[in-house]
């Protein structure tokens, strides 16, 4: 009897793990597709979804309904780019959020993840001042959320992004990463050029997912651990960065002509 017991016991595991098994690999890019738009992304909490251009945003359908995400720029009362994030349910919007940064900033790029019930935008924030030191309150999400790279050093040129996850109900910050290259000579750092994003899984044991950011880079791009890498080739560099689903942590980088 115990060994009937247990080879039953055995079986039941076995079933449960091949069912795991594959509900994750027949989802593994279970995303919309990325949609990154740097110009023409200009709206308001007041502009329809039909007024909005189409290339800054994603959508998604279940049960019936269809999902919009949009993210782009708004100018506030005090005439600054600020950058803005809005949802709307099947044309009609849910929320509208234009209060991530106070100072220059715009939405550039925008991902939803429907398995890990996360949005993924990707925010240019600006340097406030002639030393190109970078003065923004997004490293209050930075820091907050502990990402992996909460503040950007002095950059050559007045651009960094922030690599941001929401919550998709409400577009309240869950984590927040600054994504940056490093000068060898200098020392500098200077913004990356993000391609893409998606969510892969790459465990289907376990069902767990990673975040692969795309880049091109004119800077040595950072190692997991934040230094910087030595790379050999020309550039820009194409860069790629596989990171945890909260932006805590790199798991492992891969760029060209570089160790």
């Amino acid at each position: 009897m115990a060994t009937r017991h247990g080879f039953k016991t055995f079986t039941t595991l076995l079933i449960l793990l091949l069912c795991v098994s594959v509900c994750y690999s027949s989802h593994p890019y279970a995303t919309t597709s990325f949609s990154y738009k740097t110009d023409d992304n200009s709206f308001d909490c007041y502009t329809p979804l039909s007024e909005i251009n189409e290339e800054s945003c994603v959508s998604t359908k279940a049960n019936g309904a269809k999902t919009t995400f949009c993210t782009g720029f708004v100018i506030n009362p005090k005439k600054k780019q600020v950058a803005i994030v809005a949802r709307f349910d099947n044309n009609h919007q849910t929320f509208c959020k234009d209060d991530y940064s106070t100072q220059w900033s715009s939405g550039s790029g925008i991902l939803y993840d429907p398995l890990s019930h996360l949005l993924y935008v990707t925010f240019n924030t600006y340097a406030s001042d002639k030393t190109k030191k970078i003065k923004t309150d997004f490293t209050k999400y930075t820091n907050h959320y502990h990402g992996w790279l909460r503040e950007p050093g002095t950059l050559v040129h007045m651009k960094v992004p922030v690599i941001t996850s929401l919550n998709p109900v409400n577009g309240n910050v869950l984590g927040a990463t600054f994504f940056d290259s490093v000068s060898p000579l200098t020392k500098q750092h200077n913004g990356m050029k993000i391609t893409g994003l998606h969510v892969t899984t790459y465990s289907t044991k376990f069902g767990q997912r990673e975040l692969v950011v795309s880049a091109k880079s004119r800077f040595n791009p950072r190692r997991p651990d934040g230094t910087a890498m030595i790379c050999t080739g020309r550039e820009p560099v194409d860069y790629q960065a596989h990171f945890s689903l909260d932006l805590k942590k790199v798991l492992k980088v891969k760029a060209q002509h570089c160790f």
